[in-house]
């Protein structure tokens, strides 16, 4: 197809638009109010996906260790800890550090006035490769000879990977079918557009045009409408993504909030080539049944 041809077909596709304003505008609004809420949606599961990661990269071991154990006992079971191809980093902490860890947390100076022998044991803290593998490294590190106690809040760490699991799972799915509805919307929003510019379509047909010189105008048209509403769900979606990620950060600082340029940018991205991609396809099937005169 020639480039003269292209750009014509272009044309009549925006002043199609235009002379169908109100009909266009329509359609634009409705898209463009699907692609918002599925983008936002997107947006709420990835952060809270992502808060989710956060907390399990935190997942760790402690190892307590007898008290009768010799230095080179203790230095011996940090190279057997770190030759497990779980652990990523295994880290010492003396009975004094621990101590001293255990004053910061509490902050309770008059309760620790009261103690004059140091009850804690020598311990390491082991962080993992992968969180999910805490139980059978806690298993394996339990066999060692030299420890006392492993400890990882077995049923903590369980309740939050069996949610982080469920997130994921119930994400998934209802991102699937809000995907589904937003695409039935959009199909139906362009069908109706089509719908009544019909009587256009067959007079088109009887005067000679070919199939494609009148599918490719609305094809043309339907992608430019997914065009508009995608970029004005994007406005929003960036705005609005902003303005709520600053009240969150706000209120609550510790939260691993996703930042603008990651996965912000892909999903408004996504949300036009998704705005296109449907407009374009509603258009060219929706107008099959008119061609046949």
């Amino acid at each position: 197809m020639k480039l003269r041809t292209i750009i014509h077909h272009f044309k009549e596709a925006a002043s199609s638009i235009r002379r169908n304003g109100h009909m266009s505008a329509v359609s634009v609004g409705i898209i463009a109010l699907c692609l918002l809420i599925l983008g936002g949606f997107i947006l709420v599961i990835a952060n809270l996906h992502h808060i989710a990661e956060d907390i399990e990269s935190r997942v760790e071991i402690r190892v307590f260790l007898k008290d009768d154990l010799s230095e080179r006992g203790i230095d011996q079971l940090g190279e057997e800890l770190l030759a497990l191809e779980e652990v990523k980093k295994v880290e010492f902490i003396s009975k004094e550090q621990g101590l001293e860890q255990l004053k910061q947390e509490l902050d309770e100076p008059k309760v620790f006035a009261l103690v004059e022998k140091n009850p804690l044991p020598h311990s390491f803290k082991i962080t993992l490769k992968e969180p999910q593998a805490v139980e059978a490294v806690a298993s394996k590190v339990q066999k060692l000879e030299g420890i006392e106690e492993v400890n990882y809040g077995k049923e903590w760490v369980e309740r939050l990977f069996t949610f982080t699991r469920a997130l994921w799972i119930i994400g998934v799915l209802t991102i699937a079918a809000l995907l589904t509805i937003v695409v039935l919307i959009i199909t139906n929003t362009v069908r109706l557009a089509v719908f009544a510019r019909r009587k256009e379509i067959e007079i088109m047909k009887l005067v000679g045009a070919t199939n494609w010189f009148i599918r490719l105008p609305f094809l043309l048209e339907g992608m430019l409408m997914g065009l508009a509403a995608g970029c004005l769900a994007t406005l929003f979606l960036y705005f609005g993504y902003s303005f709520v990620a600053a009240k969150v950060i706000a209120l609550a600082p510790f939260l691993p909030w996703l930042p603008m340029g990651s996965v912000v940018t892909k999903v408004c991205f996504g949300v036009v080539a998704l705005g296109m991609f449907v407009g374009a396809t509603s258009s060219a099937f929706s107008i099959r049944k008119y061609l046949q005169v």
